[in-house]
């Protein structure tokens, strides 16, 4: 008889996809230089070969004062299997 991993998390890795979307996923974060509200859609902006389970830096950018800055971000990759 087999053991079967019902449940596990993956602990590193890429995701082999250079344009990863997240349908219905909308990041917002204030602008350090201006204040105003920023918003990074990733249904259409992607991640780029994202890692899993480790920090990344996220690129947001403020048209309103044409500021770019990084915010820190992690994908967790969980697998669940059911019977």
């Amino acid at each position: 008889m087999r053991n079967y991993v019902k449940e596990t998390w993956i602990t590193s890795g890429k995701i082999d996809d250079k344009r990863f979307h997240l349908s219905g996923v909308i990041i917002e974060r204030e602008c350090p230089n201006c204040k105003d509200m920023v918003e990074k859609d990733l249904s259409r902006d992607y991640l780029d070969f994202p890692p899993m389970n480790e920090e990344f830096k996220l690129q947001m950018y403020c048209g309103k004062c044409d500021h770019e800055f990084f915010i820190t971000a992690q994908l967790k990759v969980k697998l669940e299997v059911y019977e």
